[in-house]
């Protein structure tokens, strides 16, 4: 989850029926846009070559919080 003065983000399991009348019900007062086929990847107590392996798999580094670094990253087509 993140949020800031002007936009709210999350990530959720991508239960369909659930996740599309949660769009339909926010999309009543808010712009809602979404992605899906992503993983989230977490990685505790990290080193710099694990950082680099996972940075490159999009331009912004993701997330760093303490000694926790967190990427979405595309799933490859047929695995969810």
């Amino acid at each position: 989850m993140q949020n800031s003065a002007i936009s709210f983000s999350f990530c959720v399991d991508f239960r369909e029926n659930k996740i599309l009348k949660l769009i339909d019900h926010l999309g009543r007062n808010f712009e809602v846009y979404y992605n899906t086929g992503l993983t989230l990847v977490t990685v505790k107590n990290y080193d710099a070559a694990l950082y680099e392996e996972y940075r490159t798999f999009r331009s912004d580094p993701g997330t760093i919080v303490r000694s926790t670094f967190q990427v979405l990253v595309k799933s490859p087509q047929g695995v969810h």
